[in-house]
């Protein structure tokens, strides 16, 4: 609410933007190294916009600098300018977590204008991601994290029903919502009934669960999840690389 305090019927099961934002520039600071960051964000977007004040503020406080902070608004095609502006900023990389349609475009142009910096997303840049891009080569030296790796055993039971009743694999919403139902299934257990009132006083019990995006844990105080990890991925010509999961430190608390 407007007062800070959690609503009491409003439970977030995934990273909030802030968490995703902390993620993202703990990666790219705390492991990547990097810390002359060029920004571009649909400043008419309001997720894009919810994704990157909490990472500036991460960044200047690890002791980077965001050296270029360029915006544009949803029926702009061309980024061309923005991108060269970061790239004489003298950036080494580029901090971008807007939506799919947007981020082909930018990743095409930024070949275009020879920007040849790593670029730091959101979730839009996992699957199809890559194979939306005109040049492979082009879909290069890109980093996300995404809710869950192919390669984790605990989604295979989920992954296979999938696949065998839809005939394609499954996306990150998939086992988002097969966690959804997993949290609510335990907080009746630990409610003690199904009633709005006993579901109401299990979830915030919800402590420790093994879902399918990783291992949930229910803040009684925010309602949100406590030190769930990402998985991190690399997109090298095209291809994703799994990296691991990853959380920073300050969410571990």
């Amino acid at each position: 609410g407007e007062d800070g305090k959690a609503q009491p019927a409003m439970f977030l099961m995934q990273p909030s933007s802030d968490q995703y934002s902390e993620i993202m520039a703990s990666y790219t600071i705390d492991v990547l190294g990097l810390k002359k960051i060029g920004i571009l964000y649909d400043q008419s977007n309001a997720f894009a916009v919810s994704l990157i004040k909490p990472y500036i503020a991460y960044i200047k406080e690890a002791g980077g600098e965001i050296v270029s902070e360029q915006v544009y608004t949803k029926n702009d095609k061309d980024y061309k300018t923005q991108l060269a502006k970061i790239k004489e900023a003298g950036a080494d990389c580029l901090y971008f977590p807007n939506y799919i349609q947007e981020a082909v475009l930018v990743t095409n142009q930024s070949k275009q204008v020879g920007l040849g910096l790593p670029i730091i997303g959101g979730l839009d840049f996992a699957p199809p991601f890559a194979s939306l891009v005109n040049d492979p080569e082009a879909a290069d030296n890109i980093y996300l994290a995404n809710n869950f790796s192919e390669k984790e055993p605990q989604l295979k039971e989920v992954w296979d029903i999938y696949r065998e009743k839809y005939g394609e694999d499954p996306v990150n919403k998939v086992f988002l919502g097969h966690d959804q139902v997993l949290i609510i299934n335990e907080a009746i257990r630990l409610g003690g009934g199904a009633t709005a009132a006993q579901v109401l006083a299990g979830l915030p019990q919800v402590k420790d669960l093994q879902g399918t995006t990783g291992v949930l844990t229910l803040s009684p105080e925010t309602h949100q999840p406590v030190g769930l990890s990402m998985v991190m991925f690399k997109i090298e010509k095209g291809e994703y690389t799994d990296l691991g999961r990853y959380v920073p430190e300050k969410h571990k608390q």
